[in-house]
């Protein structure tokens, strides 16, 4: 919360090349080791980071969220992926749709979080549910690759089987509407207002 707090306050200052580098570095880059190390040692410690991830996500604060979400993936006893966190988390990452144009918050929020662990059947709920409301604002192969990695298997159960054939057809309603040629509106012309010859018999 204090790298985030400096982040906001440096910009805001003048600008200074060197001093905004050094800043930048410092309190944009990958969490310290030892982050790491206790969100997969104490229980306490990956409760305080889940909360943490939340309110970053809430305030839609895109570098914060970057940085930690990926660190979830290995919480102790897997926390992150209970369904009451994936729900808020989810509920949080949908008003930051715009986000997801980019290919580097897509790789974090998918491949670094919720990718390692997608073969639970939860995970793979809360994607789709994810999914559902932000595919528009996706590029166009992260879509495609979602709808593969999403495909639950003959193990998986009906809810999920309903839910990805909703998905489908969601998403393919949605790429059909992209693909449609543009109508033309009508002709501004005062050759519009001139009647047409009679066919000659």
């Amino acid at each position: 919360m204090v790298d985030d707090d400096v982040r906001r306050l440096n910009a805001r200052l003048p600008p200074d090349e060197r001093e905004s580098a050094i800043t930048i570095i410092e309190h944009s880059g990958p969490p310290p080791d030892a982050y790491q190390a206790y969100l997969q040692e104490s229980s306490v410690a990956c409760i305080l980071a889940m909360y943490y991830t939340l309110h970053t996500a809430t305030r839609k604060d895109k570098t914060a969220l970057m940085r930690v979400l990926g660190t979830l993936a290995t919480c102790h006893q897997d926390r992150a992926f209970q369904d009451t966190f994936l729900h808020s988390l989810v509920a949080a990452l949908v008003p930051m749709a715009d986000d997801f144009t980019t290919e580097d918050f897509c790789t974090v929020v998918f491949d670094e979080f919720f990718f390692t662990n997608i073969s639970r059947e939860n995970v793979m709920r809360h994607v789709m549910k994810l999914v559902w409301y932000v595919h528009p604002k996706l590029p166009p192969a992260r879509l495609d690759t979602l709808q593969k990695v999403l495909q639950p298997g003959p193990h998986h159960g009906e809810a999920s089987q309903l839910l990805y054939e909703k998905f489908q057809a969601k998403t393919r309603a949605f790429q059909d509407t992209q693909n449609q040629p543009t109508p033309v509106g009508e002709i501004d012309s005062p050759l519009t207002a001139v009647p047409m010859p009679a066919p000659i018999q």
